[in-house]
C-alpha cells in the first residue's frame, strides 16, 4: 500500500490529506502520556504540559512530584486563581489527550491497511498498537477496583488540587476489535511450530498480513489435481499434522477434514527443465475448519513434466501447514441454533462506550469470550463439548429443526420465492442429517458473506481512501449516506460473481442466496451504517422493520451465546437445559420476525437496541 492510497482516508473532521501526520501526533501524544504516568498510581497532570498541541514534559516540575503535588494542593486551598489556572492545565492536557483516544477509536482500520504496507508503514501501526496498549495499562492502574493507601492518599491531592483527570476516567481503554491467533510450521525451514504473530488484537477479522503473505487467498488457476496428486497431498497434510499436531484440535478431527475437504490449486508456473526444456509446477491448498473460528490451510506444490514423460512429484520442502485462530464471541450457526447472524452487525469500536452501559457490558464480555476460544483458552474444551452436542441435538429434533428454518427462510425470502425454499427443503430431506446441517450452515454463512462481509469491507475502504473513485470527504453528509449505501448495494450484487466460493454451494442453496439477497442486504446495510456513521460523518439511516427486527435477533443471539459460559469453564454442562435452550431461542427468533411488535417478544434485547439508537442519533458521546 502506498503513501498516496494511505494519506487519501477519509475523516469528516480531519483534512483527508494529513491522516498520517495526524496519526504520529496521535501516537506521540499518547506514547508522552503514557510514558510520564507509567509509574504513578493515579494519572495526573502535573508532570505534563501542552505547547502547540503537543504534549511534553513539563521542564519545571520539583524533583519530589509528591511534595510538588502537596504544594499544589496547599496552594490551591488558599487561592482560588491558582486552582483554577492548574485546572485549566489539567483541561487542556485531557483535551489534547481525548484528541488522541479520539483520533484512534475513529480511524482504527488504517492500521490494519498499515500492517500489510512496506516496513515503515508497519513500523508506524506497530508504535500505534504499542501506545494503545500502553495507554490501557496507566488507565487500568488509574482506575484499579480496589486501590491502596498510596493511590488513594494521590487521589486524594489530585481531586482537591484541580491536577487529576476526570473525563478520561471515562475511557479506561481503547479496544480494538478482533482476535487472532496465527502459526505456521513448515518443514523447508521449521522443526517446530514457529508462531507468525503473536495471539493479538487487531482492527479486523481475517486481515492478517504475514497469513496473507503466505496463503494468497484470492489466486485460483482453475486446474484441479489428479487422482494420484490428490493422494499424494493428503498424505503429505497428515504426515505434517501428525508430526506438529493441533493445540486444541484431535488428531481424529484434522484426519477426517483432510479427507473430506476439497483441494484446489492457486497458483501455476512455468520452470526450465534440464531434460524435457520445461516443466511447470503446480500449487495446492486445501482450507480445513473443524471448529468454527478455527482454520486450517495446507499448501504445497508439485512438479509436472511439460510430455508427461514421468508422474507428477511432490516438491516437499514446499509443503506448510497454517493454522489461524479468528474469535470474535459471537456464534457461528453451529454455536447457536443452526442460523446465526454476523459478528460485523455489531459496533466494532463505539467512540463513547461510558454512554452505553448496556451495549458496553455485552462488547466487554463478548471480547472475554473471544480470548477464552483462541487456542488454548479457558473456553475451548468446552466450546467443543458444547458444538458436538448441539450436532446430536440437531439430529435428533430434525425434524423441529427443518420446519422452523424452512418458516425462517420463508419470513426472509420475498413472497414470490416461497416456492423455492419449499422445493429447498425438499432436497434437504433426502441428504443424511449431517449434509442437511451443513447446507443450511453454508446458506446463512453465504448469505452474510454477501449481504454483510463484503459490502462491509468496501465501504470501510471507500472511507479509508482506498477508493480512488469514490472521495468521500468531498461529499455533504446526506450525499456521504446515500454514496455509502450505493456502494453497499453494489458491492453486495458483485459478490454473487466470485466462483471460489459460489463452487462449493449446491444448486438450490445458491439459489436461495440469490431471492434472499435483495431483501436482507438494505437491511443489513442500515444496521451497518447506523454504526459507521460516527466515523464517516453522516445521519444514521432508520431502521425499517425488517432491520429492526434483524438487531433484536442479533443481540438475543449475542446474549444468549454469552449465557453458555456462566457457568463453569469446564466441558461440563446439562445437556437437557442446554436443548431447551436452542429449541426456544429458535422459537423466539421466529416469533420476533412475525410480530408487528417485534420488542415486546425479545425486550431485554429492546433496551440494547434503543440505546445504540439514541446514541447514533445523537452523533456519540465524548
Amino acid at each position: 500500500m502506498s503513501q498516496d492510497e494511505l494519506t487519501d482516508t477519509v475523516d469528516p473532521n480531519i483534512d483527508a490529506k494529513s491522516i498520517i501526520e495526524d496519526l504520529r501526533h496521535a501516537i506521540d501524544n499518547l506514547s508522552q502520556f503514557a510514558l510520564l504516568n507509567g509509574e504513578e498510581p493515579v494519572a495526573h497532570a502535573y508532570h505534563l504540559d501542552v505547547k502547540e498541541g503537543q504534549i511534553v514534559p513539563n521542564a519545571s516540575i520539583s524533583a519530589r512530584r509528591i511534595m510538588g503535588i502537596a504544594r499544589c494542593f496547599i496552594s490551591a486551598q488558599f487561592s482560588d486563581s491558582a486552582r483554577q489556572a492548574q485546572q485549566s492545565h489539567r483541561d487542556q492536557l485531557e483535551t489534547e489527550v481525548l484528541k488522541a483516544v479520539d483520533f484512534l477509536k475513529k480511524h482504527y482500520p488504517i492500521l490494519d491497511r498499515l500492517k500489510q504496507g512496506d516496513a515503515a508503514e508497519q513500523k508506524l501501526a506497530d508504535a500505534a498498537l504499542t501506545a494503545i496498549d500502553s495507554f490501557n495499562q496507566v488507565m487500568q492502574t488509574s482506575n484499579r477496583s480496589s486501590p491502596g493507601l498510596r493511590h488513594r492518599f494521590v487521589s486524594f491531592l489530585l481531586r482537591n488540587s484541580g491536577l487529576g483527570f476526570k473525563a478520561l476516567s471515562t475511557h479506561a481503554s481503547i479496544d480494538l476489535p478482533a482476535i487472532h491467533h496465527v502459526q505456521c510450521w513448515s518443514p523447508a525451514t521449521h522443526d517446530k511450530p514457529m508462531p507468525l504473530s503473536k495471539t493479538c488484537v487487531t482492527a479486523q477479522p481475517l486481515k492478517i498480513p504475514t497469513f496473507h503473505a503466505l496463503i494468497n487467498q484470492n489466486a485460483h488457476t482453475g486446474h484441479i489435481p489428479t487422482r494420484k496428486e490428490s493422494d499424494a497431498f493428503r498424505v503429505k497434510g497428515i504426515t505434517l499434522i501428525r508430526n506438529y499436531g493441533f493445540p486444541s484440535t484431535s488428531l481424529t478431527e484434522a484426519l477426517e477434514a483432510v479427507r473430506h475437504s476439497p483441494i484446489e490449486s492457486i497458483a501455476l508456473e512455468t520452470v526450465e527443465s534440464d531434460k524435457n526444456g520445461c516443466a511447470s509446477v503446480i500449487t495446492f491448498r486445501q482450507t480445513l475448519e473443524p471448529f468454527p473460528g478455527e482454520i486450517f490451510i495446507l499448501e504445497g506444490s508439485f512438479r509436472r513434466d511439460a510430455q508427461n514423460h514421468v508422474p507428477s512429484v511432490p516438491i516437499p520442502k514446499s509443503f506448510k501447514l497454517v493454522s489461524k485462530s479468528t474469535q470474535t464471541g459471537f456464534p457461528s450457526p453451529f454455536q447457536h441454533n443452526a442460523w446465526a447472524l454476523s459478528d460485523r452487525l455489531i459496533p466494532p469500536l463505539p467512540n463513547a462506550f461510558h454512554a452505553l452501559p448496556r451495549f458496553g457490558q455485552l462488547y466487554q464480555r463478548k471480547k472475554q469470550i473471544a480470548r477464552g476460544l483462541l487456542p488454548q483458552g479457558a473456553l475451548l474444551k468446552k466450546a467443543k463439548h458444547l458444538v458436538a452436542a448441539r450436532k446430536e441435538i440437531f439430529a435428533n429434533n430434525a425434524i423441529f429443526f427443518l420446519e422452523r428454518h424452512e418458516r425462517l427462510l420463508t419470513l426472509l425470502a420475498p413472497t414470490d420465492k416461497r416456492g423455492d425454499i419449499k422445493r429447498l427443503f425438499r432436497e434437504l430431506s433426502k441428504l443424511p442429517l449431517a449434509d442437511t446441517f451443513a447446507q443450511l450452515r453454508d446458506l446463512y454463512r453465504e448469505l452474510m458473506r454477501r449481504c454483510v462481509h463484503v459490502p462491509y469491507d468496501v465501504v470501510q475502504d471507500s472511507w479509508l481512501g482506498l477508493h480512488k473513485d469514490v472521495k468521500l470527504c468531498e461529499l455533504d453528509t446526506e450525499q456521504r449516506l446515500m454514496t455509502c449505501i450505493g456502494l453497499y448495494m453494489r458491492a453486495m450484487q458483485d459478490s454473487g460473481n466470485d466462483p471460489s466460493t459460489q463452487k462449493f454451494l449446491c444448486p438450490e442453496v445458491r439459489d436461495i442466496v440469490e431471492a434472499l439477497c435483495p431483501r436482507m442486504a438494505p437491511a443489513c446495510c442500515a444496521i451497518v451504517l447506523q454504526h459507521m456513521s460516527e466515523k464517516i460523518g453522516f445521519e444514521p439511516p432508520p431502521l425499517e422493520e425488517l432491520a429492526l427486527k434483524l438487531q433484536l435477533v442479533l443481540y438475543h443471539q449475542l446474549m444468549i451465546f454469552q449465557k453458555l459460559w456462566e457457568g463453569p469453564e469446564t466441558g461440563d454442562f446439562d445437556e437437557k437445559a442446554l436443548e431447551e435452550s436452542i429449541l426456544n431461542s429458535l422459537d423466539l427468533e421466529i416469533e420476533c420476525l412475525e410480530s408487528d411488535s417485534p420488542k415486546s417478544v425479545l425486550f431485554e434485547e429492546a433496551a440494547i437496541v434503543d440505546e445504540l439508537a439514541s446514541y447514533y442519533r445523537r452523533g456519540g458521546i465524548l
